[in-house]
């Protein structure tokens, strides 16, 4: 059941980070001129999308274990 806990926990990272960029990254670099959004855009949008992807393919692969272990079609 413990895969099932690492499911749930990437699964909840992962919605938590999204909700950090859309509302409080975002609406911070709206408000800065054209030339410093993308400055700041082109760093941060590899590390997001490093961090999210993480997190996703971890709680995919966590998913699908605890499917596996547990035969309990939900985790999918």
């Amino acid at each position: 059941m413990i895969i099932g806990s690492l499911a749930l926990a990437t699964a909840g990272a992962f919605t938590g980070a999204s909700l950090y960029v859309n509302y409080v990254e975002q609406p911070a670099r709206l408000a800065l001129t054209d030339d410093a959004l993308i400055k700041e855009w082109e760093p941060s949008d590899h590390r997001g999308f490093i961090v999210l992807a993480s997190f996703a393919a971890l709680a995919a692969l966590f998913g699908f274990i605890a499917f596996r272990e547990l035969d309990d079609v939900r985790w999918l």
